[in-house]
């Protein structure tokens, strides 16, 4: 059975391949993908058809995702965060962005539960318990 590790870098490979099927693979029966910190579209995705609902809808604004992963860190009870730089672009615009992001994964039985992803440092680590809640 993969790593946790093993199972979000092949993720990340899928989704720079725009591998639909093969994402879909990878994720446990209820997945859920929360992007509700986003600014633009948040939301929470469940199972397959959210998910391809969801990247159906990045794929009408941006090419396909690039992700430099700069580290995984392993976390108890089947828990990971990553830390990303995604970058895309825009196909209206050819405007090329990158952003840095936190995936905060749970992975059991080598399929992906659920991820959350986070653009604010702070909140992906009070999500995965590595900083107190502030008050």
């Amino acid at each position: 059975m993969r790593t946790p590790e093993e199972v979000i870098l092949e993720m990340y490979a899928r989704a720079m391949r725009e591998d639909e099927d093969g994402m879909i693979e990878l994720l446990a029966p209820g997945f859920e993908l929360d992007v509700s910190s986003y600014v633009f579209n948040p939301a929470v995705w469940r199972g397959p058809d959210g998910v391809r609902e969801w990247l159906r809808q990045a794929r009408e604004v941006w090419d396909a995702p690039h992700y430099d992963v700069d580290r995984i860190e392993d976390l108890a009870g089947g828990r990971a965060l990553s830390v990303v730089t995604l970058r895309g672009r825009a196909r209206q615009s050819d405007l090329v962005v990158s952003v840095r992001q936190w995936h905060l994964w749970t992975i059991r039985d080598g399929l992906v539960v659920s991820t959350a992803h986070f653009t604010d440092e702070d909140a992906a680590m009070r999500a995965a318990g590595l900083t107190p809640p502030s008050s």
